[in-house]
């Protein structure tokens, strides 16, 4: 049997929550890991290795925490790659969420067909427009998730994702094995 062979990696703050619109600029964490306080030098303990490579497929937030208020600055979150270890970081995709309904842009928005209101309600998913994605982080480097801008008010939680494909795995266009066996 085929199974997609993706890996989707789910990102909090540093009390192991979803990110709040209100939070600090910082480096997210890995689901589950909530011993300190989220640094710059997180990077080095929550960068998702990738030594043989790997292609970004997808970079976006769920919403769960419904946007309500008009924010005076806008929440941007980026994904970030360095090169190999060692390397300076970069951003390669990067989201900004709305202060409020008026401010949406349904282009972001998945699935798409969703009205102004229904872009900003519990469930809602934003991804990366970014013309990067997907992106190739080249072997031995790695990619992580960081609130580079907090926004200036209450309303609005999300959890941002990562959408990977390792090498090894099936392309997803590849025939499945089973197709090529001889009758």
């Amino acid at each position: 049997m085929y199974t997609d062979p993706r890996t989707v990696y789910h990102f909090t703050n540093s009390a192991g929550t979803t990110i709040e619109v209100e939070a600090t600029a910082a480096i997210c964490k890995k689901v589950g890991r909530l011993a300190d306080i989220a640094t710059a030098a997180d990077a080095d303990i929550d960068g998702i290795r990738c030594p043989c490579g790997a292609d970004v497929e997808a970079f976006g937030v769920t919403i769960t925490e419904a946007i309500t208020n008009a924010n005076a600055t806008k929440f941007v979150i980026s994904l970030m790659v360095a090169a190999l270890e060692g390397a300076t970081p970069a951003a390669v995709a990067t989201l900004t969420l709305p202060g409020a309904a008026a401010e949406v842009v349904l282009a972001d928005v998945r699935p798409t067909g969703k009205t102004a209101a229904q872009a900003v309600a519990v469930g809602a998913r934003w991804l990366s427009a970014d013309l990067d994605i997907p992106y190739r982080v080249p072997p031995g480097g790695y990619f992580y998730v960081q609130v580079t801008t907090a926004a200036g008010g209450a309303g609005g939680a999300v959890r941002p994702f990562v959408v990977v494909r390792e090498p090894g795995m099936p392309d997803p266009t590849a025939t499945s094995p089973v197709t090529r066996v001889a009758s």
